[in-house]
């Protein structure tokens, strides 16, 4: 399975020369709203600039979550322009609006309903890090090293805007994505690079990886054999006007760092997370998608 989020924005690149579209993003949900014409494509887009329009969230949560019904209120701003990182602040944030509503507990984490009255940018997230109940695998709201002890619970952070920053990058560094690094001038231990990345499983990750692109692959040939053996797409027809690619005049630059390296690819847990975007509702219209496996009454995570 590829990532989510890349698809519906290979799609929304593919189809919004043809079509008028609203494109709901987020990662893992696969919401997809597309507008035949444009009077609905202005009707949908007027329902979410006017917060008319309905929207239902799923998410897992850490923790056992209130069982009453709960309304934050509290106004978001930027903390980091340069991570695209939000937090609650009083004084000079945005106003936003959220109820939640549990669903279940299965003795760690919550599953959640979320009912955005707003649109700020990772509102139901910022909220949810508020109420002391981040999201299970949240990379940004669920790490007590970037915001503090208090992990932003009641709108308290132990650091500054710069901190946070830095305490971000810090964590989230190319050099985790590293599995190799060529011997150099500085002779770098490969086994010391592994280990400090914490990346012992990265046969299995790899291999995880491997079948993904095996499937992404086998889904590019699925397409090829539908198309027409005689169809010419004359924006990618080679000019035969311009010189082949020689292999023999590529060189490599033996100083360069990106060239010595090898990456790991992500595995799908690292390209999820347990918000979904379960409905839209534009009064009689509806899209809806299905519940996710981490939201069964079974999961354990």
């Amino acid at each position: 399975m590829t990532n989510p989020l890349v698809n519906l924005s290979n799609l929304y690149m593919v189809l919004k020369f043809e079509y008028p579209i609203s494109l709901i993003k987020i990662i893992d949900s696969e919401l997809f709203i597309l507008a035949k014409n444009l009077k609905s494509s202005l009707l949908v887009d007027k329902h979410i600039k006017d917060r008319t329009a309905q929207k239902t969230y799923l998410c897992r949560v850490n923790g056992e979550f209130p069982t009453e019904r709960i309304t934050v209120d509290k106004p978001i701003d930027s903390a980091s322009k340069k991570i695209g990182m939000f937090w609650v602040d009083c004084d000079n944030g945005k106003e936003a609006l959220t109820e939640f509503e549990r669903i279940s507990f299965n003795g760690k984490t919550s599953l959640v309903k979320c009912f955005p009255k707003t649109g700020r940018t990772h509102q139901i997230r910022i909220h949810l890090q508020y109420l002391g109940y981040p999201i299970v695998n949240d990379p940004l709201y669920n790490q007590p090293t970037v915001w503090g002890p208090s992990n932003g619970k009641n709108g308290i952070y132990e650091f500054s805007k710069k901190q946070i920053e830095e305490n971000f990058l810090k964590i989230h560094t190319f050099e985790a994505w590293i599995i190799k690094q060529e011997s150099s001038e500085n002779e770098i231990d490969e086994k010391e690079t592994v280990s400090k990345y914490d990346t012992s499983d990265i046969a299995a990750k790899r291999k995880n990886s491997q079948d993904d692109q095996n499937d992404n692959k086998k889904q590019k040939i699925e397409f090829n054999l539908v198309k027409s053996s005689n169809e010419v797409d004359d924006e990618f027809e080679a000019d035969p006007s311009l010189p082949a690619f020689d292999g023999t005049k590529l060189t490599k630059d033996d100083e360069c760092f990106e060239c010595k390296q090898i990456y790991r690819d992500p595995v799908r847990s690292e390209l999820t997370m347990y918000l979904h975007a379960l409905s839209y509702k534009f009064d009689d219209l509806e899209f809806k998608t299905e519940f996710p496996l981490w939201a069964r009454e079974d999961f354990n995570g």
